[in-house]
């Protein structure tokens, strides 16, 4: 099978742009023996060979739209998020946790027991949080105690 030269364009970084059907995520798609099919994994199949059933093709081009073999890398599902444009990811490449505190800084790191390293700032903000809202509970239910008895003393 060949991918007939109507169905994309070369554009000037190199792209060979799908003009066909897109996917709701900007992937080329179209129909092949009566079953969809992405454009970009077709392409690297009949270019470059099969791709390993664990993996993901990453456009190293960004451009989900693109086609062409040699802007496409077999990775990892791992390895494709972690390239990608995805917030936890981004923040993980640039050493910082969920709410931007620096995780460059060896203070800021508490290392847990199995290997993962948590942000000792967020940490410590919410074992204080948590320590708050249990010293309220507890409170709580010693009044509530306190008005129980009370009440029960003037019926007796």
């Amino acid at each position: 099978m060949n991918f007939p030269e109507n169905r994309f364009q070369i554009d000037d970084n190199g792209c060979w742009v799908w003009k066909g059907a897109l996917s709701s995520e900007g992937y080329g798609i179209f129909n092949l023996d009566g079953k969809t099919k992405y454009a970009h994994r077709v392409s690297y199949q009949l270019f470059l060979g099969p791709i390993h059933h664990w993996n993901e093709l990453d456009h190293l081009c960004r451009n989900r739209a693109c086609i062409n073999p040699a802007h496409l890398e077999q990775v990892t599902s791992r390895e494709n998020s972690i390239r990608g444009n995805h917030p936890l990811f981004t923040l993980n490449r640039e050493r910082k946790c969920r709410k931007g505190h620096d995780l460059k800084k060896p203070d800021n790191i508490l290392r847990r027991s199995d290997g993962r390293i948590r942000c000792k700032v967020c940490s410590n903000q919410w074992q204080r949080e948590h320590r708050r809202k249990r010293k309220r509970r507890v409170t709580q239910v010693a009044n509530e105690n306190r008005e129980e008895r009370e009440r029960c003393e003037t019926i007796l």
